[in-house]
């Protein structure tokens, strides 16, 4: 798991202080963990942690094609390519 990620901010009353992270290909399939603290004038409070791995984007599928054996005037097969390598775990998703 990677150590947690520090963002510096300034605070200002009252506003809210927003930051982006840029991950890169070499992050896919870390750990990251996320906190959010919030403080006003009476005090702050702090998020429980919220873990995430960062997943790669999956392959796209190849297109289906026609099985010619068993297609004919009255029946028709449709065939899937193989499950990718790179599919995350994913299931095919609208068919």
């Amino acid at each position: 798991m990677q150590g947690p990620l520090t963002l510096y901010t300034t605070s200002y009353e009252p506003h809210i202080t927003r930051d982006t992270v840029s991950f890169t290909v070499a992050d896919t399939s870390k750990v990251f963990e996320i906190k959010t603290r919030a403080t006003t004038a009476g005090g702050s409070v702090t998020s429980g942690t919220a873990m995430f791995v960062l997943a790669s984007v999956p392959q796209k599928p190849a297109p289906p094609t026609n099985d010619p054996l068993v297609t004919n005037d009255t029946q028709i097969r449709v065939l899937y390519g193989t499950v990718l390598p790179n599919d995350g775990g994913s299931p095919i998703l609208d068919i």
